[in-house]
């Protein structure tokens, strides 16, 4: 519906969709990570601890599930605003913003590998999470994401 409001140069709609969205997305999301981080280790133990997996392998990966679960509002809100990029046509745009993203990933993977393993990891994905929707909020215009929420 976003996309076919900006094909009929409707701003005004689109914007008003893409609130909407956002709005959803935020609490569907936020929701899911509170959730899951009070229950990651409730979860993991669940789904994976038996035989060989031990309480410790349980505890080690609820540790990087909240490492990740912390980025997966940025990495969805920054989903919603680059398909505002590809419906204005700005593919190529979209694209340099997710190399940009890649490469803080790589940079934050590299520091953050050696003091704490797996956890590093997933926290260098979280924050390159944080970069692409920055970067993404960027390109769609604060003055505009800022204003949307006004109205």
């Amino acid at each position: 519906m976003i996309a076919r409001a900006i094909k009929n140069k409707d701003e005004n709609r689109a914007l008003h969709l893409m609130k909407k969205s956002s709005v959803i997305l935020f609490g569907v999301l936020s929701l899911s990570m509170i959730i899951g981080i009070v229950f990651n280790e409730f979860i993991v133990k669940l789904l994976f601890e038996r035989g060989a997996f031990s309480s410790v392998d349980t505890a080690n990966t609820a540790l990087i599930l909240i490492m990740y679960l912390i980025g997966l509002l940025p990495f969805g809100l920054a989903k919603i605003f680059s398909l505002w990029l590809y419906a204005n046509e700005q593919q190529f745009l979209s694209a340099k913003i997710s190399m940009k993203s890649l490469a803080w990933n790589i940079i934050f993977s590299l520091i953050l590998i050696k003091p704490f393993g797996a956890a590093g990891l997933a926290f260098a994905s979280t924050l390159s999470g944080f970069i692409l929707f920055y970067l993404t909020i960027k390109a769609f215009g604060f003055s505009k994401f800022i204003e949307m929420f006004r109205k």
